[in-house]
């Protein structure tokens, strides 16, 4: 579920095109990179792998509100 969702927020960002949205890339990519190299090793740290998933939510409840915005500022 966690993958589907991660999806969904790459595509938003892949439509909302601006020097925010990058900055946002950016964590996600690097985020998402951390999560697997722990994921790929014998013993996992879940600790960490957590808080990567916690971290990308944060950063997807941040870009909700900036598209929210974003929005609003076009009426």
């Amino acid at each position: 579920m966690f993958e589907s969702l991660l999806k969904i927020f790459e595509a938003g960002l892949s439509i909302w095109d601006t020097a925010q949205s990058r900055k946002y890339k950016k964590s996600v990519l690097d985020l998402k990179q951390k999560r697997a190299k722990e994921l790929e090793k014998e013993y996992p740290d879940h600790n960490i792998v957590d808080k990567c998933e916690r971290q990308l939510q944060w950063l997807a409840e941040l870009f909700a509100t900036e598209v929210e915005g974003q929005k609003t500022k076009d009426l």
